[in-house]
């Protein structure tokens, strides 16, 4: 799984430009992380993105907004921020929305799982070393859970970050800073054979 993370900080592109262009490469996840929408913001962008997105069956979740995901009909949300409470969320949203948390420790992770988490995530500053030390104690434990890998520098280097054992990566800027979102998808996706 690779979920490619849009952000408003292209200088050529919109948000919605952006989450069309991923698309057309071939993306089948898409994460927004857009910490100063408003309400009215997530309402222009959903008439354009959520279409699209629908038709081609991505799956579309935000980062840290889980009431804009609810109100836009958004598949879920990502929850890196602790103020939130992922297991009151799963409560609200029901089991059909999709959850995923950033944890830094496999006794997190597994409280996760038990949680009924889609995924954890790992923070962005786990190197190979320490991703391969996470999943090895996970594993023991949990062989199956979902676990993916925060990290721009993975874009080029999705078969060895695999073989740590993650179930998939978190890209974002390889796609929102191109100057060709596609072909910057597709590359990254072409990693997974």
């Amino acid at each position: 799984m690779i979920q490619i993370i849009i952000r408003n900080e292209s200088e050529k592109y919109s948000v919605a430009e952006l989450v069309q262009m991923a698309v057309e490469g071939g993306c089948r996840w898409i994460r927004l992380d857009l910490p100063d929408a408003d309400e009215a913001f997530m309402r222009e962008l959903g008439e354009l993105i959520i279409p699209l997105c629908r038709e081609a069956g991505v799956m579309l979740t935000i980062d840290d907004q889980p009431e804009i995901a609810r109100k836009a009909g958004l598949h879920g949300v990502h929850l890196a921020d602790k103020k939130f409470n992922p297991i009151a969320l799963r409560e609200e949203f029901g089991a059909e929305a999709v959850i995923g948390v950033t944890v830094s420790e496999v006794s997190s992770a597994i409280a996760m799982a038990k949680a009924d988490i889609d995924y954890v995530q790992l923070p962005s500053d786990f190197d190979a070393d320490r991703i391969a030390a996470f999943m090895t104690d996970l594993r023991e434990i949990d062989r199956n859970y979902p676990v993916v890998a925060n990290g721009d520098d993975y874009a080029g280097c999705i078969g060895a970050l695999l073989a740590l054992g993650v179930s998939g990566a978190v890209i974002g800027a390889p796609v929102y800073k191109s100057d060709n979102p596609v072909e910057a998808t597709r590359s990254i996706l072409s990693q997974l054979g």
